[in-house]
């Protein structure tokens, strides 16, 4: 009843005596069904009957509020971020809603997820959704994402900035709209493997490398690569 969004058949089972917090054979329980299906009315039944919001899938770990962050529009998010939940947690599960928003480049989930206080940015996290948005072009997303505060030479788990994630993915677009906001192209990767912006863009189009260039890359430390055999370009 759940997935389908039969309201009034999950209120009987759930008078009956059924288990709320029971998990399907793909580890989601009731309330993490209604949620990825965007079933509303059948949410709030759930919540009547305090499912709880805090339970994590038995596979990925997902919860009900990073399973609603793939849904527009955001009303089954602002449902359940409406409910009283603990703090730390929430704080974690909005960041991560966050990023799956960003990934998914679902601007009234990302908005609203700030307006409610999500963190942009979190030590504890190996992604950030500002290189999310940069390596899928999502220009829209990323401007809101800065001006809320997102750190723009912040590293993702892999040591990319930014800027290396849209010189990586030739998303032009994104890389004026990061160099406008003073992305450093010569930010190192990693010092031992000198890998900066341009390098990364070795096998973009010439209007990549050009475009990072003209905003000062270092092109001789670039050519002495070249030189020394470290890649061909083309």
């Amino acid at each position: 009843g759940c997935a389908s969004g039969h309201e009034e058949v999950v209120r009987v089972l759930l008078d009956s005596g059924a288990d709320v917090e029971d998990h399907n054979k793909y580890g989601f329980t009731p309330l993490m069904e209604a949620a990825s299906a965007g079933h509303i009315h059948v949410a709030k039944v759930l919540l009547e009957h305090k499912n709880d919001i805090n339970t994590r899938s038995n596979k990925f770990q997902k919860t009900p509020l990073t399973l609603a962050c793939f849904i527009e529009p955001a009303e089954m998010l602002r449902l359940l971020l409406e409910t009283d939940t603990n703090q730390e947690y929430k704080s974690y599960e909005m960041h991560a809603a966050l990023i799956a928003a960003s990934i998914n480049g679902h601007m009234e989930v990302a908005r609203l997820l700030l307006d409610s206080g999500a963190q942009v940015t979190m030590t504890n996290s190996s992604e950030t959704p500002l290189t999310f948005a940069a390596s899928r072009n999502l220009v829209n997303l990323a401007q809101l994402l800065i001006e809320r505060g997102a750190n723009i030479e912040e590293v993702n788990g892999d040591g990319y900035t930014p800027l290396m994630q849209a010189a990586l993915q030739n998303n032009e677009e994104m890389i004026v709209l990061l160099l406008s906001e003073g992305a450093d192209v010569n930010a190192f990767r990693n010092r031992e493997t000198k890998e900066t912006a341009l390098v990364m863009a070795e096998n973009s189009c010439l209007e990549i490398a050009d475009l990072l260039i003209k905003a000062e890359a270092d092109n001789e430390f670039f050519i002495s690569l070249m030189e020394e055999g470290y890649f061909d370009f083309v």
